[in-house]
């Protein structure tokens, strides 16, 4: 019997998986996973959560040491795509990647967004009397995807736009364009007719200048602030937007349905100069991109 015994107990030893048969078995099936996720995330257009999240996993693109994730580049490239037919894949992904390039400069030269920024940008498109259908048509109704895609880029650019345009030495011409339109009105030129001659901002400088009535969020979020805060009925000094360089003269304030109203003229000097210095910093950032659209 215990000869017996000690035969099934050899041979059930013999047919037990191996140490090292386990090794390999365990290889193989990580192997085969990684295989299949990596294809799945490259190489198909699947949306369904599983799909979604190994897209979360794997980059497109590394932006220095950054990860993009294929889940992120896709989403904007299929709205980008949705938005304008005739933007391709591949400038859809670049223009996906300046953003992300562009948030890490911000960071790079010690700059922060206001903590209203995106909640002034936002209320600044949702004034538009088109903001929700243009939400419901591309972007599926959701405002959290809009502020992702469009409003947060767009406050991030206005930042910047804001830092180039603060550096006068970059804007020597536009500046001392905008200080000598000041010392015309300080030495008593009518607004309206040194807007009518020098604001860039051509719809209202046919008007002086007048921007008429407005409440929050109706002109830019920057503009706006500057606005409200100057004295009424005296010409505000230069003050420095996302367009260049502004002369605001607040004329009015008032109640009009229950709302508050402000009423004000200014005048535009734009600058140029901002997309090449921002391409050259950009530049500086290497970009590795890992997957094709």
């Amino acid at each position: 019997m215990l000869k017996n015994g000690m035969n099934i107990s050899s041979e059930i030893n013999n047919n037990l998986p191996k140490p090292k048969h386990l090794f390999w078995a365990g290889i193989a099936i990580i192997l085969g996973f990684l295989l299949i996720s990596v294809t799945i995330a490259y190489a198909t257009a699947w949306q369904d959560p599983i799909s979604k999240s190994f897209k979360k996993l794997y980059p497109s693109a590394l932006v220095g040491s950054v990860p993009v994730s294929i889940e992120d580049s896709d989403a904007f490239v299929a709205l980008a795509s949705k938005m304008d037919g005739n933007v391709s894949g591949a400038d859809a992904f670049d223009m996906y990647l300046k953003h992300i390039k562009s948030d890490l400069l911000l960071k790079r030269l010690g700059l922060k967004l206001p903590s209203d920024a995106i909640s002034d940008e936002l209320y600044f498109y949702k004034k538009s009397p088109e903001y929700d259908n243009f939400l419901r048509t591309y972007f599926r109704g959701s405002e959290k995807l809009f502020k992702e895609n469009v409003v947060a880029p767009q406050a991030v650019e206005a930042r910047l736009r804001i830092k180039y345009n603060s550096d006068f030495n970059l804007n020597q011409k536009s500046y001392q364009k905008a200080e000598n339109v000041l010392e015309r009105l300080n030495a008593g030129e009518k607004f309206e007719d040194v807007a009518k001659q020098f604001s860039a901002d051509k719809k209202s400088a046919q008007f002086g200048g007048d921007l008429g009535f407005f409440e929050h969020g109706q002109i830019l979020p920057e503009l706006e602030k500057a606005i409200t805060v100057a004295k009424i009925g005296e010409v505000h000094d230069i003050i420095v937007t996302r367009d260049g360089y502004e002369i605001v003269y607040p004329i009015e304030t008032s109640m009009i349905d229950g709302k508050k109203m402000w009423h004000a003229k200014h005048i535009l000097i734009e600058t140029t100069g901002f997309d090449p210095w921002l391409a050259n910093l950009l530049g500086d950032m290497p970009v590795k991109k890992i997957k094709n659209y």
